[in-house]
């Protein structure tokens, strides 16, 4: 809905005669799913493939997540299989309870998964308009008087002419528990 001058209410129907043809410029952008995968055991990592961000414009990806381990782990994002740390920066705010804090990492950490805790990431993904593979993500995890929320954001050190696969990664060996859903995202017209 859009609220026009004077307290009166447009539609969007009324706003684009949808009874003609229009001009794929014409019509708003919307999000189509891309691929869902629920993991039916523990797993490291969850890969989407076949993806072009040049036609596709930008991507959605959220993951609601349990880390099947005792130990804390690093969720990591990678482009294009390049899993090499030093590839990436990230900073990242944190708030647990009143206290709040930031630092800068030389890796593509994205999101954290705490010793038998679950949570969730919304992650919105670009190459921005020199090539630079960036995202952002904003993750709620712990639980209950726990519950913490971190906000990171990355960026490649290289540039790339696309992005055709994305590797959402445990930072331990299956700490993604069975039952962990990644749900991806990406703009259509």
């Amino acid at each position: 809905m859009s609220f026009g001058v004077g307290g009166g209410v447009t539609l969007h129907s009324q706003l684009l005669d949808v009874s003609t043809p229009h001009a794929a410029s014409e019509i708003p952008p919307v999000w189509e799913k891309v691929a869902e995968e629920t993991l039916s055991s523990n797993a490291t990592d969850i890969e989407f493939t076949g993806l072009d961000i040049n036609t596709d414009e930008c991507y959605r990806l959220f993951v609601n997540f349990a880390n099947a381990t005792g130990t804390l782990y690093l969720g990591y994002l990678y482009v294009n299989g390049d899993t090499t740390d030093t590839n990436y920066y990230s900073d990242i705010v944190q708030v647990n309870a009143t206290i709040v804090s930031s630092n800068r990492y030389n890796d593509s950490r994205t999101f954290q998964l705490n010793a038998n805790e679950r949570g969730i990431v919304n992650i919105t993904i670009w190459r921005d308009v020199d090539g630079y593979p960036r995202w952002r993500s904003n993750t709620n995890y712990a639980t209950g008087s726990n519950v913490q929320l971190q906000d990171f954001s990355v960026c490649k050190t290289g540039t790339v002419a696309n992005i055709t696969s994305l590797t959402v990664h445990a930072g331990g060996a299956n700490a993604f528990k069975s039952g962990t859903k990644a749900i991806l995202y990406k703009v259509s017209r």
